[in-house]
């Protein structure tokens, strides 16, 4: 539950640095391992106010499998650490292998962690209830 999330360190912590905002379209961070299952992070910038950020599970297995996230998506304060969080469930199985969500939704509230035409997106998560993973 994710009320539980702050009780215990995340499992992973992924950053996604945008940069070049103006010019690239998505950012994905290097795949990771985590509890056995691989994890790519993604985030992309939309009309200069709409951050979309994502996990993506990527792993391959043809048995039956799944697994409960609770994340956290962070937009972090390139100066103060006044940084914007969403939290976010969701269960990962053979069908669904991701979560996203949007972080930031307007121009204004985004325009504050932009610094140097780059954003960085910062992802915590917890796995839990890992069923069929091997």
């Amino acid at each position: 539950d994710q009320a539980g999330m702050k009780d215990t360190p995340p499992d992973e912590i992924i950053r996604v640095e945008l940069e070049e905002l103006s010019k690239i379209d998505i950012h994905y961070s290097p795949e990771v391992v985590v509890k056995g299952v691989t994890w790519k992070a993604f985030a992309y910038m939309r009309g200069g106010g709409i951050i979309g950020s994502g996990l993506l599970c990527t792993h391959n297995q043809f048995t039956p499998w799944s697994f409960i996230v609770n994340a956290e998506f962070i937009l972090v304060h390139p100066d103060n650490g006044d940084n914007l969080t969403v939290e976010k469930s969701a269960v990962f199985n053979n069908s669904d292998g991701d979560i996203a969500t949007r972080v930031g939704k307007n121009t204004d509230t985004v325009k504050k962690f932009i610094k140097n035409d780059k954003i960085i997106v910062e992802f915590r998560f917890w796995i839990s209830e890992m069923k069929g993973i091997k």
